[in-house]
C-alpha cells in the first residue's frame, strides 16, 4: 500500500470515528472534510471510494442502526432514542426507521423478534457466567487498526499478528499489557460487509503514524463479563448476554463503546483456557 492510500485511509477512520462519537449532533460536509484535512468539493467522491456508500448514506445507516440496537437491547424511551442518534424529531426517526426496518419503532421494540438473532445455548463446554462486575473504567489512550467485513478468525490472526510486531518495533508490548477490540456494530443488525471493529492497542504517549490511528477509552461505566474458553465461541457469549442477562437487569445500554479484553495470547495458551473480558457499556 502506497503511503497516499494510507494517508487516505488514517483520515477517512478519523472521520469514521467522529461520526459514531457525535451521532446526537447536526454534523455539516465541512466539519467532517476539515477534520480529513480534504477539500470539500472531493471529501464526497474519496470517502465513497473508501466505505461504498456516499456520507449521508452512512451517516444515516449509523444511526438507524443504533436506534435499533438501543431499540432491540435497552429500555429508553423511543423519543429520547430518536434524539440520541441525531434526528429533529421523534415523527422523522420513526419514519426513516420503517423505510429501513419495515416497521415502525413502536412494533419493532415490541416484537424484539424482528431481529432473528441466533437462538445459541451456553453448552458445558464454555466457561462463563451471566454475572458481571460493574466498574466504571479509568480513560485509556491506544492506538488502533480498523478491520471492515466479516469476522474471520484468519483474517483476524494476520491482522493482530502484523500489529503486534508494529507495537514490538515500537516498543509498546509488555507482558502486562492487555490488548483489546472495539466493536463498532452489531452483527444481528449490521450486514456482514459492512461491520467495523478496531484493534487496540493500549499505549500511554504515542503519535501513531500510517494506517494506525489513535484513539482514547473515556472514563465511563461498564458490566464486565469473563469468559474462558476459544475465541469462536464469542458469538454466543454476547448473544446470551443481550439475550438473557441484558433483559432481566434493569439496566440501560450506554452509547459508549463496547470492547472486549484479552487477558492472555493464543500464542502461548491453549484455546481451552483464553481468558476474555468483555465490557458492556452501561448507563
Amino acid at each position: 500500500m502506497s503511503k497516499s492510500q494510507i494517508d487516505y485511509e488514517k483520515s477517512i477512520n478519523q472521520v469514521i470515528s467522529y461520526i459514531h462519537s457525535n451521532l446526537d449532533k447536526n454534523l455539516s460536509i465541512e466539519e467532517l472534510a476539515s477534520i480529513s484535512n480534504f477539500s470539500t468539493y472531493h471529501f464526497h467522491r474519496i470517502l465513497r471510494a473508501f466505505l461504498g456508500e456516499s456520507l449521508w448514506q452512512y451517516v444515516k445507516r449509523i444511526r438507524l442502526e443504533t436506534g435499533a440496537k438501543l431499540l432491540l437491547y435497552g429500555n429508553e424511551d423511543i423519543n429520547d432514542i430518536a434524539y440520541k442518534v441525531g434526528y429533529d424529531t421523534p415523527a422523522a426517526f420513526s419514519t426513516a426507521f420503517k423505510k429501513v426496518f419495515g416497521i415502525s419503532p413502536s412494533q419493532f421494540k415490541k416484537s424484539k423478534g424482528i431481529i432473528e438473532m441466533k437462538q445459541n445455548k451456553i453448552t458445558k463446554d464454555i466457561d462463563f457466567s451471566l454475572e458481571p462486575r460493574i466498574e466504571t473504567i479509568q480513560s485509556q489512550k491506544y492506538i488502533y487498526r480498523r478491520l471492515f467485513g466479516t469476522y474471520k478468525e484468519e483474517k483476524f490472526t494476520i491482522a493482530w499478528k502484523d500489529f503486534i510486531q508494529y507495537g514490538l518495533e515500537n516498543r509498546l508490548i509488555s507482558p502486562e499489557m492487555k490488548r483489546f477490540m472495539i466493536h463498532h456494530d452489531d452483527p444481528n443488525i449490521t450486514e456482514e460487509d459492512r461491520l467495523q471493529c478496531d484493534l487496540c492497542i493500549p499505549v500511554v504517549d504515542f503519535k501513531a503514524v500510517g494506517s494506525t490511528g489513535n484513539g482514547v477509552l473515556e472514563s465511563n461505566k461498564y458490566a464486565i463479563f469473563v469468559y474462558k474458553g476459544d475465541y469462536n465461541n464469542l458469538e454466543i457469549v454476547y448473544d446470551e448476554i443481550f439475550q438473557k442477562w441484558l433483559p432481566n437487569s434493569n439496566v440501560d445500554l450506554g452509547t459508549h463503546k463496547l470492547f472486549q479484553k484479552y487477558m492472555n495470547s493464543p500464542r502461548d495458551t491453549q484455546r481451552e483456557d483464553l481468558v476474555t473480558e468483555i465490557y458492556i457499556p452501561i448507563q
